[in-house]
């Protein structure tokens, strides 16, 4: 099997002209092999993945060009009545955003079902046993439970799940997998990664992987391809690629990586957004963006040079004519803005201080709706954010993160705890008083498509809060804060749809900003961002926080970005606080076996760095029903006998690092 791409042009006609979103891109997938294809939000990656699935519009909207060949027989001359027994059979796809793909009136058994049935005829008990054991292989917890339930019932991490369900069912020849572990925490991402290799390797399946993660191409790839403005830059087999990267946008992408050796200074940053695909592109599409750029760049487009055993880039800097060795081999980039400080001033209060917070979502059944249990969400939970601040959230998906942002800003009813914000008990407050002290705390959604009106424009979606809250809108505004999270001010006349998932994202950050919080609370708000403009994202967060004073609750699965940005750090694991301290003590000295686990399941770039990843056994326990004792115990590889019975506290073990593990007081 192999899957050959030659010279692949796609034009969307819009208003503004015709978009070249795909010009001129060939490459190969081979059998058992994975390809991976990197680049920024609106480079044209997921638009070379619905071509080659046949998924975009017809003419006259859209147009196709050049080849994909599937063992040697062109996809784009296929009639749909052929191309629906390729799609799902021969080749699926994982989509980017579950939260949209997935169909909100159909169950989740339902859905992976009718594969099943479309292409093999299974129905009825079979179809619903193969269900649950792909629900079971894709690490959802209680399939037998959720087969039955909607998505919208379900956590973003478990919507990509059924989504990687439903792409598997078929046994695909070719799995094209667009951003498959974006919305995953990494316990999960680890086990996803785990699942497709070692089903790549039982089936030879060929997978296109479309990622920001360099980390996960690090562990999947067998070889690298960069897109930037719908072209190919650079191609390279894995090990040159993470040896030498060679085009200065790749160098970037690496530079822009967040880690704790850069806490002291700004991430590198790529100023600007990818050029506009509607004009006509004379010279390098990059040139007004890169910084070793010369004339020529302006006026004619480069060719593809090798610089190496398999490896090849499009940049003039690797001619051999032009002599241009010193140039390109320059040291590595820096970031162009500066800090006074690496970390944020603390006087000792606290801007937000919640204690015993509990949300139980009551479980109802019968003709008269009889509540019969609890879903302990989140189970006693306390954390303090002082001003300046940023206390990062992180644990699995379903463990209660979000449910913790939103009840602490009154959008959740709670059912017991206090939740003081500046001496302020929030919980005593209702309507109008409510209202008004809502412009001192925003918060970024994890699915930025659903929580945007589809029928407001993108200056309406920004401006609606300075106007009911401030009442202080204006375009100029709008304008700035659109600039402000790397966006242009043209974009504020387009409507969400029009935007790729990262370009959306910053739109939503662009609407919390808008009423000056002095709370912002960041639910996983950089986890569909390539690395390029996370770092924006990144940078833009922690200057306000030192201009402005924002505090910050940030929910991440991304303990790179915790490790730069945050000050303490909490890990949380079924409703409860299981470790809290600065970031340095826990990050180099995590006590905690589920925090141990966490961070050897990170992705790593340097493959030869001997790290052992620690497998969860099992899925976290359903809230519904949480195991006694220690509520990790079912799955802790360290597990003492008492810890199935027994109730661990927190036990303070130095300098604010507290713990919640029997363990702690064994070594103790």
């Amino acid at each position: 099997m192999s899957l050959k791409v030659s010279n692949l042009q796609v034009w969307f006609y819009t208003r503004h002209g015709a978009a070249r979103a795909v010009d001129g891109v060939s490459l190969e997938i081979n059998n058992g092999e994975t390809f991976a294809l990197l680049g920024e939000s609106g480079c044209g990656k997921s638009i070379t993945a619905l071509s080659i699935m046949q998924l975009l519009p017809e003419a006259p909207l859209a147009r196709l060009r050049g080849d994909i060949l599937l063992d040697g027989e062109n996809l784009l001359d296929l009639p749909e009545r052929k191309m629906r027994k390729v799609r799902g059979r021969r080749i699926a796809m994982i989509f980017q955003e579950p939260m949209t793909s997935l169909n909100p009136v159909l169950s989740v058994g339902d859905q992976v079902g009718e594969v099943l049935q479309h292409h093999f005829g299974v129905k009825g008990a079979e179809q619903r046993r193969r269900v649950i054991e792909l629900l079971e292989d894709v690490g959802l917890p209680d399939p037998a439970q959720r087969i039955d339930i909607y998505p919208h019932q379900l956590s973003g991490g478990m919507k990509q799940r059924v989504m990687i369900a439903i792409a598997l069912a078929a046994e695909p020849d070719i799995l094209i997998a667009d951003e498959p572990t974006t919305a995953l925490d990494v316990t999960i991402q680890a086990q996803i990664l785990k699942l497709l290799r070692r089903l790549q390797r039982e089936r030879g399946m060929a997978i296109l992987l479309i990622t920001h993660d360099l980390g996960v191409v690090a562990e999947m790839a067998d070889r690298v391809a960069v897109m930037y403005a719908g072209q190919l830059i650079e191609q390279a087999p894995r090990a040159p690629f993470f040896a030498h990267p060679s085009h200065p946008y790749t160098r970037r992408l690496f530079a822009a990586i967040p880690d704790s050796r850069k806490r002291s200074q700004p991430l590198s940053m790529l100023h600007g957004t990818v050029p506009v695909l509607t004009q006509e592109f004379r010279g390098c599409r990059f040139h007004n963006r890169c910084d070793r750029g010369w004339e020529l760049c302006t006026e004619s487009s480069p060719k593809w040079f090798p610089t190496s055993k398999g490896q090849a880039v499009r940049c003039h800097l690797f001619d051999p004519k032009l002599e241009l060795a010193d140039q390109r081999d320059s040291g590595e980039q820096t970031a162009a803005d500066s800090y006074h400080s690496a970390e944020s001033s603390d006087d000792g209060s606290a801007l937000l201080k919640v204690e015993g917070l509990k949300v139980h979502f009551p479980v109802k059944k019968g003709l008269f709706h009889k509540t019969v249990g609890y879903v302990k969400a989140v189970d006693g939970v306390d954390l303090s954010i002082g001003a300046g601040r940023t206390v990062a959230l992180v644990g699995e998906s379903g463990c209660g993160k979000t449910t913790v942002g939103k009840s602490i800003l009154r959008l959740l009813d709670t059912t017991a705890g206090s939740i003081i914000f500046d001496r302020v008990d929030l919980g005593a407050l209702e309507g109008d008083e409510l209202r008004k002290i809502r412009s001192d705390f925003q918060m970024i959604f994890q699915d930025p498509y659903a929580s945007m009106n589809p029928r407001m424009m993108v200056a309406d979606i920004i401006g609606e809060g300075m106007d009911s809250l401030l009442e202080e809108s204006g375009k100029k505004r709008v304008s700035e804060l659109l600039e402000e999270v790397g966006l242009t001010a043209e974009m504020a006349g387009r409507y969400p749809h029009e935007f790729s998932g990262g370009q959306r994202q910053r739109i939503a950050i662009a609407r919390a900003l808008a009423v000056n919080p002095r709370l912002l609370v960041c639910d996983e708000p950089t986890s569909a961002l390539d690395v390029s403009v996370q770092a924006q994202i990144l940078n833009l967060l922690r200057r306000l926080q030192q201009q402005q004073g924002i505090s910050y609750l940030f929910i991440t699965h991304n303990l790179s970005v915790v490790s730069w940005f945050a000050q303490e750090v909490a890990v949380m694991y079924l409703g409860k606080i299981v470790e809290y301290g600065t970031v340095e003590e826990v990050m180099t000295k995590p006590l905690h076996p589920y925090t141990q686990a966490l961070l050897s399941a990170v992705p790593v770039i340097n493959q030869e760095s001997g790290r052992e990843v620690i497998q969860l056994e099992g899925d976290q326990a359903s809230p519904t029903n949480p195991p006694s004792g220690c509520p990790f115990h079912p799955r802790c590889p360290q597990a003492l006998e008492r810890c199935s019975s027994e109730v661990p506290v927190h036990r303070e073990v130095g300098d604010g690092h507290r713990v919640s593990c029997l363990l702690v007081d064994v070594t103790a």
